[in-house]
């Protein structure tokens, strides 16, 4: 896999040195390989990297280049290829500034950069809503925003070029490769066919895949043994489902693990079709998931919340769609 690390100064995680990528910075020093302008093109090859990682640079870029920036990460990437960028989320910046009656130098710094050198300043920054936006007008076709649990004022950003299905992404980013998996509700095998091999598939439904096992979600540990895998996947299931506590219930008893993932059809845009599916039984909130949960016997746990804005070229149909999310361990 080629990665390119754009802004990653003296401690890179990707680099030539490293022997894992190369790292792009506006200074030059030891652990950089190029030294660039992230506010011109840059000066890499189009359709090279597998993936792009970026922390805490995009707000360095003035407002009037950043699409540009945007656009140039769209074009290095090969198709199929990720970029994970790391950046300021202004608007919960500015949330937490509205309701502090008094502040100090640190909360200015955290709109303002450190600017301990020329270019350690910030000249842009975005919402969540505004990212989705410019990445998707850049071209690619799934933006993902995922809120950051060690500071709530920024966000990973995360974009793929020419993929349709951003549950698919954060799912497998939540899986080891190693991990032995139970996908549970699995359907045709949409999230994990292809993409793992160690995988165990039940539905209800009858399937054609490999290691299938016909079977309620609800009645995992009368056919497995207690905690034999690594993490059970519940993808888009809990919605389907009559009884949803059961089921997670269920998957607790033969994993390790639990991946989650619901609809949050609410801020769906119309022509995504919410509140359309004729076998969803309920319509997710985080307030109903997080229900869910407690009765299940989980204790402490964190709802996130995915959106994603989805081109889908095939039907000539875009809009926004949202999920939320969670890993039970």
């Amino acid at each position: 896999m080629k990665v390119c690390e754009l802004g990653g100064g003296e401690k890179p995680q990707f680099s030539r040195k490293l022997g894992n990528g190369i790292n792009v910075d506006v200074r030059p020093g030891e652990n950089v390989d190029v030294v660039a302008n992230f506010e011109e093109p840059l000066p890499l090859p189009s359709d090279e990297f597998d993936m792009i990682v970026s922390a805490f640079a995009l707000e360095h870029i003035s407002w009037r280049k950043v699409s540009q920036f945007i656009s140039e990460m769209y074009r290095i990437l090969k198709m199929q290829g990720r970029a994970i960028i790391v950046t300021a989320n202004l608007l919960e910046q500015a949330r937490l500034l509205v309701n502090k009656f008094e502040w100090d130098l640190n909360d200015l710094c955290m709109v303002f950069g450190d600017l301990d050198y020329p270019e350690n300043s910030h000249k842009s920054s975005m919402s969540p809503e505004l990212a989705v936006r410019l990445f998707t007008d850049a071209g690619f076709s799934t933006v993902s925003i995922v809120s950051l649990e060690r500071c709530m004022t920024d966000m990973q950003i995360q974009a793929e070029k020419g993929c349709t299905e951003p549950r698919v992404g954060w799912i497998l980013n939540q899986l080891g490769k190693n991990d032995s998996i139970l996908d549970v509700g699995c359907g045709n095998g949409w999230v994990l066919r292809g993409q793992r091999r160690n995988v165990t598939y039940v539905d209800i439904e009858p399937q054609l895949l490999p290691n299938f096992i016909q079977a309620d979600a609800a009645t995992l540990g009368t056919l497995f043994s207690p905690k034999q895998f690594d993490v059970a996947v519940l993808a888009e299931l809990l919605e389907h489902v009559k009884d949803p506590v059961a089921v997670l219930r269920s998957a607790w008893q033969v994993a390790k693990r639990l991946v989650i993932t619901v609809p949050n059809e609410y801020e769906w845009t119309e022509n995504m079709g919410p509140f359309s599916s004729k076998s969803h039984i309920r319509y997710y909130t985080a307030e109903l998931l997080i229900q869910h949960l407690q009765e299940a016997g989980f204790g402490t746990f964190r709802v996130d919340k995915l959106t994603a804005a989805i081109v889908r070229n095939n039907e000539g149909k875009s809009g926004t769609m949202s999920w939320f999310v969670t890993v039970l361990t």
